[in-house]
Parts: C-alpha cells; sequence; structure tokens
C-alpha cells in the first residue's frame, strides 16, 4: 500500500485512509463492532441479553430497507458493488467504486446511520434469512463448530450468527431499534477507505456527513467473562449424513501474554508451523495417505477467541485413532525445521509483493489486523524480513498446547452408505 494513516475523529470514528493512487477504483469498508459473539451487555446497571442472529439481521434491515430503498440495486445505477457481511465479531457494510465514490461514500454512511426500517419492514426481512437458516442446515459442519466451544469452553458460547428459525420469529420492532441503538453508535465504527482518492478531501468530506448524523450515546458495558483454560471436556461425537467420520483436534490456547503485534507476528508463525507439519508436502500426511489413513488433505486453521488462540486440525477418517495419535505427536513434539521456515518467510514476502496488484488482497490483512488484534498497522515487506528462526522457536514453544478436545462427525449406522 502506497500510503496510510489513522485518524481519530472528534466524534469516535476510526477513520483509516490506504491510498493507491495508481488504482482505478475506491473501496469503502465501514465496520460496527457487533457480531455473533455478542450475547449481553451491561445496560443501566442491568444486564440485557443480545438474542442470536440480531447482528445480521440489523445487517439486512439497514441494506434492503435504508433511506434509498434496497442499497445494492441503489449503488448499482453507479456500477458500484456493495453488500453487507456479519461474522462473529463485526458487521461490515461496502462499496467498491470507480465512478462517482464520494456521493457512493455518503450513501455508505447515511445507509448505517440513518436508520429507515419500519414495523412492517421487520415482518418483510424475517423470511430470506428463515430460508438462508435452513440452507444453512446443510452445511455438517457447522455443528461441529458449535460442538467444539461446548467442549472447550465454560462461559463462552458459540456465535450463532444467523440464529435460529424461532429467534428470527420473535423478532419484533422494538427489540431490533434498541440493538441499533446501543451498538451503531459512532464510536463503534470504523471506516476503512483505500484506493484512489484524495486524503485531505475525503477526510472533510467524512467529518462534514457525520455532522448531519445525531445519536443518543448510549452507555453499555460489555460482559466480560472469565474464561479458564481448562476445557469442559475431552471429547463430543455428532451422527452425520456422512460417507466417512470426520475428526479434528482443537487446541485451546493462552496467548493473553503477546502484545498486538505479537499476535499478528504469531499469525504468521502458525501459518509456518502449521503449514510445516500438516500440509500436502508434510511427512505425517505421505504417512497417512500411504496407509490409507486418509483420503484428503489435513485442515487446519487458527483464529483468536477472547484471550485464546483456537487451533484446529481435522481430516476425513475412519481410523479415529490413528489420526489422533499423529496430531498428539506432531503439536507435542513442536518439531521446527529452519530450512522450511526460511521458503516460507520467502513465500510470505512474495505474496506480500504480489497483492499490491490487488487493491482488495491488500486491504484484507490490514483489516483483519484491527478486528482480529486490535493492532493499527498493515503488514509489511520489512515485519516479514524481521522474523527469524530464534524468535519463531521461542515463541511456538512458549505456547501451552496441553488443553485440547477431539471433535467427531460420525457416520449415522442407518446411513445408506
Amino acid at each position: 500500500m502506497k500510503k496510510s494513516k489513522i485518524y481519530t475523529l472528534k466524534n469516535g470514528l476510526k477513520l483509516i485512509f490506504c491510498q493507491d493512487t495508481s488504482k482505478h477504483c475506491t473501496i469503502a469498508n465501514l465496520f460496527v463492532k457487533f457480531g455473533g459473539i455478542n450475547k449481553k451487555v451491561i445496560l443501566n446497571d442491568n444486564e440485557f441479553n443480545i438474542t442470536d442472529g440480531t447482528a445480521h439481521f440489523l445487517e439486512h434491515l439497514l441494506i434492503e430497507h435504508s433511506t434509498y430503498g434496497n442499497a445494492i440495486l441503489e449503488f448499482e445505477k453507479n456500477r458500484t458493488k456493495s453488500n453487507g457481511f456479519t461474522n462473529k465479531d463485526v458487521t461490515e457494510f461496502y462499496i467498491d467504486s470507480v465512478y462517482n465514490f464520494e456521493e457512493d461514500l455518503i450513501k455508505l454512511i447515511n445507509i448505517v446511520n440513518k436508520p429507515n426500517f419500519k414495523v412492517e419492514d421487520i415482518e418483510e426481512t424475517k423470511p430470506a434469512i428463515i430460508k438462508e437458516i435452513m440452507m444453512k442446515k446443510d452445511n455438517k459442519y457447522a455443528d461441529l463448530a458449535k460442538l467444539d466451544y461446548e467442549c472447550l469452553f465454560r462461559n463462552i458460547k458459540h456465535a450463532n450468527i444467523l440464529g435460529e428459525v424461532s429467534d428470527i420469529e420473535n423478532m419484533n420492532y422494538e427489540y431490533i431499534k434498541k440493538c441499533y441503538d446501543i451498538f451503531y453508535n459512532i464510536k463503534n465504527q470504523i471506516l476503512f477507505i483505500s484506493g484512489n482518492f484524495d486524503m485531505k478531501k475525503i477526510k472533510e468530506l467524512v467529518e462534514k456527513t457525520y455532522e448531519d448524523i445525531i445519536k443518543e450515546d448510549i452507555n453499555y458495558k460489555v460482559v466480560k467473562v472469565d474464561e479458564p483454560k481448562e476445557i469442559v471436556k475431552k471429547e463430543g461425537i455428532i451422527k452425520k449424513d456422512v460417507h466417512t467420520d470426520f475428526v479434528r483436534l482443537t487446541y485451546k490456547v493462552d496467548t493473553s501474554h503477546l502484545s498486538n503485534k505479537e499476535q499478528v507476528k504469531l499469525s504468521f508463525y502458525l501459518d509456518y508451523f502449521l503449514s510445516y507439519l500438516f500440509d500436502n508436502s508434510s511427512k505425517i500426511y505421505s504417512n497417512l495417505v500411504k496407509d490409507k489413513i486418509c483420503d484428503y488433505s489435513i485442515s487446519y486453521n487458527y483464529e483468536l477467541v477472547d484471550k485464546y488462540t483456537l487451533v484446529t486440525i481435522g481430516t476425513t477418517t475412519n481410523n479415529h485413532d490413528r489420526f489422533i495419535s499423529e496430531i498428539e505427536k506432531a503439536i507435542i513434539s513442536k518439531e521446527l525445521n529452519k530450512e522450511k521456515f526460511e521458503l516460507k518467510k520467502k513465500k510470505t514476502i512474495i505474496d506480500i509483493i504480489l497483492r499490491e496488484d490487488n487493491l482488495s488482497s491488500t486491504i484484507g490483512p490490514f483489516i483483519d489486523n484491527v478486528i482480529s488484534y486490535n493492532y493499527f498497522n498493515i503488514d509489511t515487506i520489512e515485519d516479514v524480513q524481521e522474523h527469524n528462526f530464534v524468535d519463531y522457536k521461542n515463541i511456538i514453544n512458549s505456547l501451552d498446547f496441553s488443553n485440547y478436545c477431539i471433535t467427531k462427525m460420525i457416520r449415522e449406522k442407518n446411513n445408506k452408505y
């Protein structure tokens, strides 16, 4: 990214600029810190419970019933791509504009901050979301993720982003409006603007547009949980209509001792570590395929939940014991390879260079840093060049992988296969 700048405006809005005048488009991503993980807040010294699916429901309402009508169709008039997304942490509204960016940006800010939905719009929105929920039930892995949380956490619930059908059916205007007023305050928003634009002019435009927005600043507190490092139970099983069982191990690793910057660095180091152990060129994978323990790749990923980094490794296999044993041994041994580390580091640098060709690819990691790790810096080549094997070894060895659960999605006995 050619040039970046971060502001905190007088109204509390975080405004982040990533300017690249070589590009032909400009993207605005407006985030509201309200997602599926939000379950309750303290409001006027009382607990206010958040129904599963609320953040996602509000996303639909604001887009489909904006002051401009359906916002996606409105932006299409300027040939502007737009949409919204909700995950466990945030709700995002974005535009990808080539023409009339300033006009589009004003509309985006107003869509999020000047709600236009009415009582009847609540009922009109429900059927599409219920259909989305029913379609998600075809995703067999959704229940497995919920099972992981039940095994890992005592006080943190799985982020059911869509909610259940009954949750949506019971939504009403008063409740939805109250949630909007609580979470959509300006201090709870982050606006990323990236691409070809004039920083000074757009900053003034953003400030002026927000001056016309009058909102009550509702004081609330997010309920903090004290989640112990010990897991709830070692194993969980669900039965599904699958041809081959799916088995995975999820490690609950306390990474609260790391700074925000170190958490970002850990994300690189975990990628180096897990890819060396489990990708398709690894010894473990080759042995498991040779012995017909698994036919497909070993999947692995990691995410930050509260103060814990969850590291998940899984595959399709009917030989549960052998797969589990191989993963357990690999994680305990923490085998590290300097040559592979250097190769992975070089590839990461190449990826950073190549992503400059694509605006979305460039801004994506920056957004991840801010949303996931509260780290307001973009990853640079210089950052990766500072990665070294000794530091990598020390950080990986500092991680406690002793707390983990095993979850299985197994074939039902009456399965036709």
